[in-house]
């Protein structure tokens, strides 16, 4: 431990003063204050409905559905598929479930409560950071200011609301609030007096650094961060490698490597399986690569610019297929390259911007690279963007004392400063109306996003599921011109539903056409099975009714739904042994399945009025 560090890690640093500076007023001040601010701005999401990934990743996860805390039920949370995912966020899920229900009210409490933690960790590790000695007295006595400032300015960003308003994406924000606090335990270990108290702070780290991966596995990164964090703030470097240094970055580069093994198995460093995901891609390998500079620069540009009409769950962007195709690539590229050469060049003299850069780029390593993710979502910035302000607000209050006319300059300062974060918290509430219903959220993705088939398509889903049939097939038939795709069988979603749209109205000639089509994007997909088969049975053709719900039971066989139609069927051709079984296999998936008990009961009846007339 250094001298230097010890002076920067006292229980309480002290201002010139002599006063506390990390007084138990400023910090009850900082916390009410940034919760009074979220929930300001969050306080229109209380009933915002379920989106998109909600339903397969909650409602249709029969798993995170609890009906009492036993041991069985707690650890069927923790695998999908039969591997670990994603443990920590999906049990908090079951457990909102467990407590209320389906009802939307618990999850936006719990994701508005994760997302104030968060921000106060974030305030708290700012806090810290702004005490040591390679901050020097930049900010002098305005520590407390710098840190509240900007992690009420990341906090309060509409480009977050996505990451906070979208149920599901608890699992980035919940990460990114364990990440925080597992720096903000390193750094108080790295700061502490004595052994033992470092012992206690660095386990704190590894607990909650652990919570973070088991909310999402990009937290996996921590360690690089904490690596950042290390040779840029709390002891710079005086020579760039050192055996030391390496045996850290080994170290840190192990852990990451052993946390995705178990948690995604070694699997996931098979070439195959980039190939394979790539494959269902509108893009290869490389134009992802090429195309995510432009996008990082779109995250900062939101970042800083965050209107809510640049806001959306679906942006249309174009793919890079060459450096100069389009040549904002090459620019993006440059320019990004420039940005990161200046942080590392300039670590010693601007440690913060240094500090902030660099762990912007390194906690995009995971989603902004290589892998087969869709290109763009705005809650993927939720965590690289919380040091960004950092900077800003240190130059601000850097030159806080060297202003020409004090008086005037710090009133024009605060005044611009308090436009900025009522203006932040204004834009968040807005873009939160947008999270409002299905309706909403795909009208303003398909306004911003014209060309692009998802907005289209999941826009006449919710006309179709508030009866507006009419606006929903005129929906889906737009959604069929379009052909800027996320996935390349996307186009087999509008087919299905406008097929399952002829259905309704019962024009089953074209209902089965457009199934037919939807199966030529997609031969997957179940409920397009399924809905087939119910066309065969109204038609009288029970073989090829049967035929097709074993199909949508084969691609989805933990629906019980399929496996009760099936039963029925059966049924329907006189095999009794056939449509026993299929219920009985229905109700192993779901015991409170009301149709296929009653399918049971009448094969009982039939059997005993059998055997009475014999």
């Amino acid at each position: 431990m250094t001298d230097d560090l010890q002076k920067a890690g006292g229980n309480f640093p002290r201002t010139a003063d002599g006063s506390k500076l990390f007084s138990r007023r400023s910090t009850i001040f900082a916390a009410v204050s940034l919760a009074v601010m979220i929930f300001l701005a969050y306080s229109n999401t209380f009933d915002s409905s379920w989106h998109f990934d909600d339903e397969p990743n909650i409602l249709e996860r029969s798993a995170l559905h609890l009906t009492s805390l036993d041991t069985e039920q707690v650890s069927r949370t923790f695998f999908l598929d039969g591997r670990l995912y994603r443990p920590v966020a999906c049990l908090s899920l079951a457990l909102n479930y467990y407590f209320g229900g389906d009802s939307v009210t618990g999850y936006h409490v719990v994701n508005t409560i994760i997302h104030i933690v968060a921000a106060f960790f974030l305030y708290l590790l700012i806090r810290r950071i702004g005490t040591l000695p390679s901050i020097g007295k930049k900010w002098d006595s305005k520590v407390h200011a710098v840190a509240l400032l900007s992690a009420a300015l990341w906090a309060l960003n509409p480009i977050n609301t996505q990451a906070v308003t979208y149920i599901v994406q608890r699992m980035a924000s919940m990460a990114a609030m364990f990440y925080v606090i597992a720096m903000y335990f390193y750094l108080r270990g790295r700061l502490a007096s004595s052994i033992k108290e470092s012992a206690g702070w660095f386990s704190l780290c590894t607990a909650a650094g652990l919570l973070a991966v088991g909310a999402k596995e990009n937290a996996a990164l921590l360690p690089l961060s904490l690596m950042v964090m290390e040779f840029v703030l709390i002891k710079p470097p005086e020579t760039l490698i050192t055996k030391k240094r390496l045996w850290i970055s080994a170290a840190a580069l192990a852990a990451m490597v052993a946390v995705v093994v178990i948690l995604r198995g070694p699997s996931f460093f098979d070439p195959a399986w980039l190939q394979e995901s790539y494959a269902m891609r509108p893009f290869t390998f490389w134009e992802r690569v090429l195309t995510q500079p432009r996008i990082l620069v779109h995250y900062l540009t939101l970042v800083f610019y965050p209107m809510p009409d640049r806001l959306s769950i679906s942006h249309d962007i174009q793919v890079s297929t060459g450096l100069l195709s389009p040549p904002e690539t090459a620019i993006a590229i440059i320019g990004l390259a420039a940005l990161a050469t200046g942080a590392f060049l300039s670590r010693t003299r601007f440690p913060i911007f240094s500090f902030a850069v660099m762990f912007f780029f390194v906690n995009h390593l995971v989603e902004s690279t290589i892998l087969p993710l869709e290109l763009i979502f705005e809650h993927r910035n939720y965590l690289p963007s919380m040091f960004l302000f950092v900077p800003v607000m240190g130059a601000v209050y850097g030159s806080w004392n060297r202003l020409a006319n004090p008086r005037f300059m710090k009133f024009i300062i605060c005044s611009g400063l308090t436009l900025v974060i009522t203006g932040f918290g204004s834009a968040a509430h807005m873009r939160n109306e947008v999270w409002k219903n299905e309706g909403t959220l795909w009208y303003d993705a398909a306004v911003k996003a014209p060309e692009l088939l998802r907005p289209a398509n999941n826009l006449g889903v919710f006309y179709d599921s508030i009866g507006k049939y009419p606006d929903a097939h005129s929906a889906f038939t737009t959604a069929l011109r379009l052909r800027v795709l996320h996935r390349k069988d996307e186009l087999y979603s509008p087919y299905y539903n406008l097929g399952h749209n002829y259905h309704r109205t019962g024009d089953l000639e074209n209902a089965m056409e457009h199934y037919r089509m939807s199966l030529r994007h997609n031969d997957k997909y179940a409920s397009t099975y399924s809905n087939m088969g119910a066309v065969f049975t109204q038609w009288g053709r029970l073989e090829d009714a049967i035929e097709a719900f074993k199909h949508a039971a084969n691609h989805d066989p933990q629906n019980h739904v399929y496996r009760t139609n099936l039963g029925y069927t059966f049924l329907r051709t006189g095999d009794v042994e056939n449509a026993e079984r299929a219920f009985n296999r229905a109700l192993d998936l779901e015991p409170e399945n009301r149709n296929a008990t009653k399918g049971l009961g009448y094969i009982e009846r039939l059997r005993g009025t059998r055997q009475r007339k014999r």
